[in-house]
């Protein structure tokens, strides 16, 4: 019988490229945020509404909310500036948005360190969440 593993991860898309002077960010970061799986509620027996934030240095966005479900599909793109050598990190927060207002828990975390990827090509990556 098959067996399933039941780490959460989110699957990227990125893109990156490169560009000029000191002042302009060195690329644009594309992202493709797709989807989650097995995600785990805080309350057991529950769901989740769940909305991804991704930042880059101060280049913020955030997901719709997608409700009741532990396995969320985004497919939500956006293009954020990288400043290589300040920021290299893209992070990750999953939070399940309660009662559909502001408030929310966080439930889960994930990073990638863009340096180690090959700039000018597209990866597509499933990050473990933490």
């Amino acid at each position: 019988s098959a067996t399933s593993s039941m780490k959460s991860s989110t699957p990227f898309s990125t893109l990156l490229s490169s560009s000029g002077s000191p002042s302009d960010p060195s690329g644009m970061v594309h992202i493709v945020l797709v989807q989650a799986r097995g995600l785990i509620p805080s309350d057991v027996g529950s769901t989740i509404n769940s909305f991804c934030k991704v930042s880059l240095g101060s280049g913020k966005r955030k997901t719709k909310i997608i409700p009741d479900s532990l396995n969320p599909k985004w497919r939500q793109q956006f293009d954020i500036p990288w400043f290589k050598g300040q920021d290299d990190f893209i992070e990750m927060f999953i939070h399940d948005s309660k009662t559909g207002g502001e408030e929310s828990d966080q439930i889960g975390r994930a990073f990638i360190n863009l340096t180690e990827l090959k700039q000018d090509m597209s990866h597509n990556l499933w990050i473990p969440i933490k």
